[in-house]
């Protein structure tokens, strides 16, 4: 447990400091700098506030017995912690955009970096991704429950709720995979043509630390796509494949969360 704890609030104040060396330097609060510093936002308030409320709510339920009134606590705790969830897919959804057309179309970035689009993009997911968690509270295609050992949980009991929950989970991290592929493919791709046209060895030293930045570039984004699909999926694949194993296996939801939080601290973007 107390690595655990360890992990949620050592990788929160990592998240906080990477925070704030990019709002403290004029420089990073353009482009990527300031999409990465939303993400690492959302990923310290999941890493330093719900998992951690989420352990401590159990263990007062189990061990200290607290009396409380479990169902308007879960309303509001998996409100904020789904929506929370929606918003770091789908800024992830953003990111990966962004470095595609830093990467494959660089001409075409000025355009698509503007402060002011990039702002009003960033304001409508983090609308969209409470808008679509709020309804849970409602039980408009998706409901939050407790449970009696003091976990929260929520599930989909319409087609509304699965493509809601398809919306918030899934579709964004397809999508994120699949521009961090498309980048890695399109900079092999454009490696193995520059090999073909000039042996390396007779290339300038220019010319060859060009190359070498490209191929750490796709190194990188191939690390952030395996990284993805490792952490991030745990959560909703265990959701949509077999829903009640977290709560009638106790040490699955804490393996999961594990697992979880990894991702949100050591996330190669702030690499």
């Amino acid at each position: 447990m107390s690595v655990y704890f360890t992990q949620c609030f050592g990788g929160g104040l990592l998240n906080i400091l990477v925070v704030c060396l990019i709002l403290g330097h004029r420089r990073l609060r353009t482009g990527c700098g300031l999409l990465i510093a939303h993400c690492l936002i959302a990923h310290t308030a999941l890493c330093m506030l719900f998992f951690p409320l989420s352990t401590i709510t159990v263990y007062g339920r189990l061990v200290a017995h607290w009396d409380y009134d479990a169902s308007a606590y879960c309303n509001t705790f998996m409100f904020l912690q789904v929506a929370t969830r929606h918003v770091s897919n789908w800024l992830e959804v953003y990111v990966a955009a962004n470095r595609l057309v830093a990467l494959c179309f660089p001409f075409k970035y000025r355009n698509f970096a503007k402060e002011k689009l990039e702002n009003e993009i960033v304001a409508v997911i983090w609308f969209l991704g409470y808008a679509l968690a709020f309804l849970g509270i409602y039980e408009i295609g998706t409901y939050y429950f407790s449970l009696p050992n003091g976990a929260c949980g929520y599930l989909q009991k319409t087609s509304w709720g699965m493509l809601t929950f398809v919306a918030g989970n899934w579709l964004p991290l397809a999508i994120a995979a699949a521009g961090y592929a498309i980048i890695y493919i399109r900079m092999l791709a454009n490696n193995f043509k520059r090999r073909r046209t000039f042996a390396l060895e007779n290339a300038s030293q220019q010319d060859r630390s060009a190359e070498k930045s490209r191929l750490s570039k796709a190194n990188m984004v191939f690390m952030a796509f395996f990284w993805n699909s490792v952490c991030y999926l745990v959560f909703p694949v265990m959701t949509a494949v077999a829903p009640q194993i977290p709560f009638r296996i106790p040490v699955v939801p804490l393996a999961m969360g594990n697992v979880q939080i990894l991702g949100y601290t050591t996330n190669p973007k702030i690499c």
